[in-house]
């Protein structure tokens, strides 16, 4: 928006936004930029500094600051005409209006993120699996389109923190997120459920296309070696876990979006109870056959 405005008031200067990832200034907007020189010379914009003339008036680097620290630039740039003192003073104007508004969006967005994402494994928080879910299953629904759902639960989570520990258990936690991410595509949605339960919606996905996916996610998590002697408190060795899984597809006869992941929550019971390290499907069966009421 920012970049757009300025373009309309300097039509005759391209109009560049960078902003500083660490110590690096990235193009945000548009989409290429390949003057090597202007690029070394936004390195150059500081408190003293915040704004370059150079190339005989042609470029304008326009330091944007959060904190009285630069946080970005903007660049008009052209390799015929000038910058007038007018474009000059009304882009100055603008990007200290603008380093404002891009620090109060910077501050939403990390305030969204938390509200978002769990802490600890960086993956959507169970508020965030909710609301997830209401529009995936309304997508589904509305589109007549595949759903699938994957719950995992680590097997004997509670040992691995009795013995050794709730730093290694968090370290657990955070490498099963980890393989999580990895095993699944972009658009999928993976979830800290609670505790040592994970949910994964799989859109466009049968239930047997998604026990693929489950059945690879088990296989990664049995054979990854964790290097928990980073974070142990005493003498340890590395060790590996496993987890079970339940595996459902949406239903249009569901009445309710929670039916979805409850019903692969029951085929989960059935993975854990039939001896974990496993996937299994969730069947119609399930509520019959009277197993989920055992002990």
């Amino acid at each position: 928006m920012i970049g757009e405005m300025i373009e309309r008031f300097v039509s005759e200067h391209l109009i560049y936004i960078f902003l500083k990832d660490g110590e690096n200034f990235q193009l945000v907007w548009p989409s290429a930029f390949n003057d090597s020189m202007v690029k070394y010379s936004l390195t150059k914009l500081d408190k003293l500094n915040p704004q370059i003339i150079m190339n005989d008036g042609k470029v304008g680097l326009f330091a944007l600051f959060s904190e009285k620290k630069v946080m970005g630039a903007v660049v008009a740039y052209s390799p015929v005409e000038k910058l007038s003192k007018k474009t000059i003073d009304y882009i100055r104007q603008l990007t200290n209006q603008s380093s404002t508004t891009i620090q109060k969006a910077a501050v939403y967005a990390e305030i969204l993120k938390y509200a978002s994402f769990d802490a600890l494994t960086n993956l959507n928080n169970r508020r965030q699996f909710e609301m997830r879910l209401s529009q995936e299953v309304a997508t589904a629904r509305r589109k007549k389109t595949d759903l699938s759902c994957i719950m995992i639960d680590i097997d004997h989570f509670k040992s691995v923190n009795d013995t050794y520990g709730h730093a290694v258990g968090d370290f657990v936690l955070k490498e099963v997120a980890k393989m999580i991410t990895g095993a699944i595509r972009e658009y999928d949605i993976a979830s800290r459920y609670g505790g040592e339960e994970f949910c994964i919606l799989l859109p466009h996905t049968k239930v047997q296309e998604a026990s693929i996916v489950a059945e690879r996610l088990r296989k990664t998590v049995e054979t990854t070696i964790l290097d928990v002697k980073s974070v142990c408190e005493f003498d340890c060795d590395n060790f590996n876990v496993t987890i079970s899984m339940g595996v459902n597809q949406f239903d249009q006869s569901y009445t309710t979006n929670e039916q979805l992941y409850k019903n692969a929550d029951k085929a989960l019971y059935r993975a854990k109870k039939s001896g974990r390290n496993r996937v299994v499907l969730y069947s119609p069966s399930f509520e019959t056959d009277g197993l989920d009421n055992e002990d």
